[in-house]
This record gives C-alpha cells, structure tokens and sequence, in this order.
C-alpha cells in the first residue's frame, strides 16, 4: 500500500481535505490528509482535441512515434488524449486511422498515456468557419463517406458543423455508434445550434474558434452552448486562442460547465519554438494550433481567478466524461490509480500509473 502524501485530493470536482491510498494500481481509501502537506491529488488530464506533440504529428505517423508521443504525454500529466486528425485526404485519414487501431492494439504500457479513439475534426466542416483546415478537402455531410472513415478504425469523437444539410443524420449514425459527437468550424445560428444539441450533440469544439462570434441578437453556437446545461464548451485556454476575459465568461456564464484542449500541433514541446509561446502561428501570423499542455493550462486558468477546483476538472472530471472514462467524476474507491500529484501551486510533481 501506498500512501501519496497529499493534503487535499479533487472528488466529485470539488478539493477536499484528504490524502489517497493506493494499492496493486487501485485507490483503496481517501484518508485524512498527511500533516504540513500541500500536495493536491487529481485523476490524470485528458486532452479531448490534440493534433500532435513532441515532433509527431498525429494524421501522418507510424505507430512508434504514436506511442512516443503518448509517453510524453504521460510525463507531462496528459493521462489520456483523443488524437485528433484534421481535414485532409481521405486515404490519409484512413492511413492515420489505421495507426490509431494498431497503436490501441499494442495496448497500454506502463509511463504511456491511454490512446483513445480518433477525434476526426471535419471534413463536415462549414466552407466560412474552416480556421486552418484546408477547404480542398472539406466535404457535405455524406454517410458513405462516414461509413468509409468508421471502418477505417476506432473513432470516438468527431466535430462537425450542425447547420449543414443532412449533418443531424450523421449524428444519429454516429451515436449509434458510440462516437460522441461536438458541433465546431459552424456558421450556425443559435437555433442550428440547439437543434443540434436536441439530436444529441453534447460539445462544442473549441468554443470561440472558428465559429460566428457572438452578437446581442444572434448569439450562434457560442451563445446557445452557454445556456444548455446538458452541453459542454471545450476551450483552448492558452492566452492565445481565446482572451483571458472571455476564459472568465465561459467559466462563470456555465457554472465551470468546461473541458480544457490543448489543441496542440506537433512543435509542442519539441523544442522547435520559443519556450514562452503558448500557440503555434503561420508566416502570416494565424493561430493554428496550440502548444501548452493540459496541466499547464489548468495553471493558466488558476492565474486567471478561476476556483482551482474548477479548473482541475476542466482539465479532468469533464473530460473524462465526454469521453466516457470509468470513475469521471473524480476519486474513488476502487478506481484505477490514474492520478497526477501537483504542488500547492498545481505545478506537476509525479504521475501515478496503474500499469506501473
């Protein structure tokens, strides 16, 4: 048995006083907390929306460097992570879902993060909200198309935009399929929006990105995600994607009703970009993707003013609910030892592996 030192350990996403016990990869008892300790325990991050890391970029890759990646993942406190393909060509996608299926196939070893199903980020994207997709490979709803990209390997999440005709029977298709599915790279009106939400979508991909910005008379997809309880906002929290003010609105307009994404693309933490910046940019200047990791965003959003127990489930409880992890709702008995220990400051002390 292990006890893990710690003063207060996030349960049902709130911090209470406490430490944890572990035993043969399993929590066996929330204790009361060890003396003098800050130490603050949490499950581990999941990261719901990122395109790459350390060099690898995940919609063209071998299985080996795959699994690189998941084992800095790990390292840096990301337990668990969708990757994430972006619109490309069809045989590309297909290939970069084949590598998903082989990688899942070899299992999860001990210091790796888990590799969930693919986030297929379009191609059901709006042709006015593409951000840094590229538009020659962006398609209309098509279920044979979908049906093409499911048998090509395991999808568990995809993002499209609800307001395209026949967009709203992918969905049923794909929750007949037990892929969740989030609206993103949307025009949608409001309206759109909500009838997206009543067939079933449950999230919005990056929530102020590549969508209509909100107005007073035409709130849009930003706006009708705030007011539905049953929806969650993913944000790219990072200083670049969206402003620090508007991190603020989203958590108090939803009651902390938020998942982080990193959003990241292969230069995060390779070492290839100035180690200040929190997004990648082109040579014009646009953002196209992030560089932070969902432990230092969950830092970021604490600076921020954000409750620390909010933030720490944003960057864990919901995302493990989105993405239908066992014991989601933070710490409990019998629950895989999946737990990252941080500092009074959140700062990433040690990452407990269950496969250990």
């Amino acid at each position: 048995m292990t006890r893990l030192g710690a003063g207060t350990v996030l349960v049902d996403g709130n911090l209470v006083v406490g430490d944890v016990d572990i035993a043969d990869g399993q929590v066996i008892a929330i204790t009361g907390p060890s003396r003098g300790s800050d130490r603050v325990v949490a499950p581990g991050f999941v990261d719901l929306q990122i395109n790459g890391f350390v060099g690898v970029d995940f919609s063209a890759c071998s299985p080996g460097d795959l699994g690189r990646a998941a084992e800095a993942l790990w390292q840096r406190g990301t337990t668990a992570f969708h990757p994430t393909l972006v619109t490309g060509p069809v045989d590309r996608t297909c290939a970069a879902l084949a590598t998903v299926d082989e990688a899942q196939r070899l299992g999860r070893p001990p210091g790796r993060a888990l590799v969930m199903g693919a986030h297929l980020e379009g191609p059901f994207l709006s042709a006015a909200r593409l951000g840094a997709h590229d538009g020659a490979h962006r398609v209309e709803p098509d279920v044979d198309l979908l049906a093409t990209l499911l048998a090509a390997g395991p999808v568990g999440r995809m993002t499209l935009a609800p307001e395209l005709d026949h967009s709203l029977d992918l969905v049923e298709s794909l929750l007949l399929r037990s892929v969740a599915v989030a609206a993103g790279h949307s025009n949608a009106t409001a309206e759109e929006a909500h009838r997206g939400f009543d067939a079933g979508i449950r999230s919005v991909t990056h929530l102020g990105n590549a969508m209509a910005p909100f107005h007073q008379r035409a709130p849009g997809l930003f706006g009708a995600s705030l007011v539905r309880d049953d929806v969650t906002p993913t944000l790219i929290a990072d200083g670049a994607h969206v402003a620090d003010d508007v991190v603020r609105l989203v958590f108090a307009a939803t009651g902390g009703r938020v998942a982080l994404v990193s959003d990241a693309v292969s230069p995060a933490h390779a070492g290839a970009v100035p180690v200040r910046a929190r997004a990648a940019r082109n040579d014009d200047g646009d953002l196209i993707g992030g560089l932070l990791t969902i432990a230092e965003m969950v830092r970021h959003v604490v600076e921020l003013g954000i409750n620390p127990s909010t933030a720490l489930a944003a960057g864990s409880s919901h995302p493990r609910r989105l993405a239908s992890l066992p014991h989601a709702s933070g710490l409990q008995l019998g629950a895989e030892a999946d737990l990252v220990v941080l500092d009074g400051d959140l700062g990433l002390i040690e990452v407990i592996d269950p496969y250990a």
